[in-house]
């Protein structure tokens, strides 16, 4: 929970928002004026109207930390990263108390994540990180570029989209849920 120093987090600096069944998911980052440091807050209003908030604070990490959310019937899905550098998620019950968080070491921080028969689908710097989603076990990584950073990631559940682009151009393309390569494309700036 915050303190009352922290702002409602429904004025600003939205990152991402997801919406199910009547509530709202929003990530939420913050500059060095309110926490002393980087920070990102995730606030769940349910459709009743009753609204809980998770906050992280990170320091010295720059005022921009990623953020990524993910709500479904199954709950929702904190992503982003704990430190600053490391990819990281947590899901959480319905009362705001996270029910497992992991920190995947050698990773990138979460921009995206998407989930589909159980698996948590995380896009990183470059890569796709596959995640059990009832424990938080990694299981799998899809490489897609070295150059992917920012990724954002669909999902039909039967195959996996995704998007990033750069200086070179667009770039998206299809893989199975394994992995496979289906299509690439890019397109140029020129």
């Amino acid at each position: 929970q915050n303190d009352a120093s922290y702002p409602d987090l429904n004025l600003e600096n939205t990152r991402q928002m997801e919406v199910f069944a009547g509530a709202a998911l929003q990530a939420h980052g913050h500059g060095a004026v309110i926490i002393n440091g980087a920070g990102r807050s995730f606030l769940l209003r349910q459709d009743d109207g009753t609204t809980w908030q998770l906050s992280l604070g990170i320091g010295d990490f720059g005022a921009d930390p990623t953020t990524s959310v993910l709500l479904d019937a199954d709950g929702p899905v904190l992503g982003g990263s704990a430190d600053g550098t490391t990819g990281w998620l947590c899901t959480v019950g319905n009362q705001g108390w996270p029910q497992w968080a992991h920190s995947y070491v050698g990773t990138h921080p979460i921009f995206d994540v998407l989930a589909v028969n159980g698996t948590l689908y995380a896009a990183s710097h470059g890569t796709v990180l596959m995640v059990d989603r009832a424990t938080g076990v990694l299981t799998g990584q899809i490489p897609i570029s070295v150059s992917a950073y920012r990724m954002h990631l669909a999902t039909d559940g039967e195959a996996l989209y995704y998007a990033w682009s750069n200086t070179a151009g667009q770039h998206w393309g299809k893989r199975s849920l394994t992995g496979d390569v289906i299509w690439n494309q890019q397109a140029t700036g020129d």
